[in-house]
């Protein structure tokens, strides 16, 4: 079960007298080659691979932070080591935390996207973070390094957009299968990617590639609805970004 995984976490981690933490992290990681080596009796790849499964399946809460641990697997330092054990101090004290699932009458599949602009401070390369709903429900989430360095927040959004409507799709796939034909709707609070995936052609913006008309081509074609929320009220920020300890409550 999710507490009992938790449970050895924690227990790998040796933090049974140590005192919890009110977020999953405090700072963005930067790789450090000169850094001090870890001092940690346990396996540090163990630890990631069983966060990697808790923060896939029920803890979107802690899957910014996992992301940016695991990237360091190859060759870990302390300051890696030290970011592995405040995830495991904030496991500590949210031991019962996870997704609900709950019975709704709003079959919609709804996709909530948001993007971190050049947030990796090594490499400059932006991360992608979403959630996708049907009603009330999440049953999707990721946290993602974009594969190419993005030169504008609004690209870098765009691709975020269109990670959301490539899931989306999946999703609304799956569900016709099983006989349920759900309208798709994306949600971003990045007002210059919608503007340009809503209309037609590059424009100014000649580095845009495939993908991006992709987006404005499936957006005309009806199969999916693209509407702007605002950035307080979407809950792919907590994918991104490191959020303070209200964030987490909502």
């Amino acid at each position: 079960t999710q507490e009992h995984l938790t449970d050895r976490i924690i227990e790998a981690l040796d933090l049974g007298d140590a005192p919890p933490a009110d977020t999953p992290a405090e700072e963005v990681l930067v790789s450090d080659k000169d850094g001090d080596p870890p001092n940690g009796t346990y396996s540090y790849k163990s630890v990631i691979g069983m966060l990697l499964y808790l923060s896939g399946h029920s803890r979107p809460d802690i899957a910014m932070a996992v992301s940016q641990v695991a990237r360091f697997s190859h060759d870990p330092k302390r300051s890696h080591e030290k970011a592995l054990e405040r995830i495991g101090l904030y496991l500590k004290k949210t031991r019962k935390k996870g997704l609900i699932l709950r019975p709704t009458k709003e079959l919609d599949v709804d996709a909530y996207v948001d993007t971190d602009f050049a947030g990796c401070a090594s490499t400059r390369r932006s991360t992608s973070g979403g959630c996708i709903l049907i009603g009330s429900c999440t049953i999707k989430h990721w946290s993602k390094t974009q594969a190419t360095i993005s030169l504008s927040s609004g690209e870098a959004e765009l691709h975020g957009i269109a990670m959301g409507c490539s899931q989306g799709l999946g999703i609304q796939s799956l569900m016709r299968d099983l006989g349920w034909d759900l309208k798709l709707r994306v949600f971003s609070d990045a007002t210059a990617a919608i503007g340009i995936a809503r209309r037609k052609g590059l424009g100014k913006i000649r580095h845009l590639d495939c993908t991006d008309l992709w987006i404005q081509d499936t957006i005309r074609s009806g199969r999916i609805t693209l509407d702007k929320v605002l950035g307080a009220n979407n809950p792919a920020d907590i994918l991104t970004k490191y959020v303070e300890k209200k964030a987490l409550d909502m």
